[in-house]
């Protein structure tokens, strides 16, 4: 029996956690007898809290959240028919296939048992999908992968998922993580308190002033500062500032795209909303 294998043969849709402009970019294959082949059709899948203006990779269980996903299908295939399938697996252990009535049901893994989500869709250069919408419920972290199947009968799908994580936490709680994971030493104290401190450079406006882990409080004083800094100026201007722009005095301090640079992103959003 064909099935697909993890992580090197999964057609899925996953579950993750943070917040970004975009939805996540993945990579295509072809799955053929001899295994995965390469593929130039490209997908992307968010989730979103807001109808898809920003995306996140952590949700609560109660949030009505809207998951989506694009298919970029290879070239040759764009005005052909195809048939579009949504497969998820949660915790790593239940696997489920969207079926034609738009029902998650439990799939075994095979090829032969895939059901498709949609029959007969004209692909379209970005063709969208809808994946999920409402209140995902249950806890924990979830795979998702997409993928299609065209008149030539090869199955295209996602080889790697997409993970999204569903919590109990409230936004602050998952803005406090953020923190402490990936902004306090990545970027605060590795960047910003080069100028940004007392009697730094960049000394004499209280907003922009941290202080070193030599306080045993920096933590909650330079989350703080980022709250109050959100609130007084904005996303947008501090994006801009450590990009280099604003007559920032720094200069450029991180590359757009760059893994710290999403971090900080993900994590002025989370501030966003508090």
């Amino acid at each position: 029996m064909n099935r697909l294998c993890i992580p090197a043969m999964i057609l899925l849709l996953c579950v993750s956690s943070g917040a970004v402009a975009q939805r996540k970019e993945l990579i295509g294959v072809r799955n053929v007898s001899s295994g995965a082949a390469d593929s130039n059709a490209t997908y992307a899948i968010g989730l979103s809290l807001d109808n898809g203006a920003t995306f996140v990779e952590t949700a609560r269980a109660t949030d009505a959240v809207s998951i989506s996903g694009i298919i970029r299908a290879e070239p040759g295939h764009v005005g052909q028919k195809a048939n579009i399938y949504i497969v998820a697996l949660a915790n790593g252990t239940s696997w489920v296939m969207r079926n034609s009535a738009g029902v998650y049901v439990p799939w075994d893994g095979s090829v032969p048992a895939l059901t498709p989500f949609l029959r007969d869709q004209t692909l379209t250069a970005s063709f969208n999908v809808e994946i999920f919408v409402g209140t995902l419920g249950v806890l924990g972290t979830h795979s998702l992968f997409l993928g299609y199947l065209p008149a030539d009968g090869i199955l295209r799908y996602t080889p790697t998922a997409h993970r999204i994580t569903i919590t109990n936490q409230t936004i602050r709680d998952q803005a406090v993580a953020k923190f402490a994971a990936s902004i306090s030493n990545n970027i605060v104290q590795t960047s910003c308190i080069a100028c940004h401190v007392n009697g730094g450079s960049a000394d004499g406006v209280a907003l922009n002033k941290f202080v070193t882990t030599a306080n045993p409080s920096h933590l909650t004083t330079n989350f703080s500062q980022f709250e109050n800094l959100v609130k007084a100026r904005g996303r947008s201007l501090i994006l801009s500032k450590v990009r280099g722009g604003n007559l920032h005095g720094g200069g450029a301090i991180l590359l757009q795209g760059s893994t710290d640079y999403t971090n900080l992103d993900q994590f002025l959003l989370l501030l966003e909303k508090l």
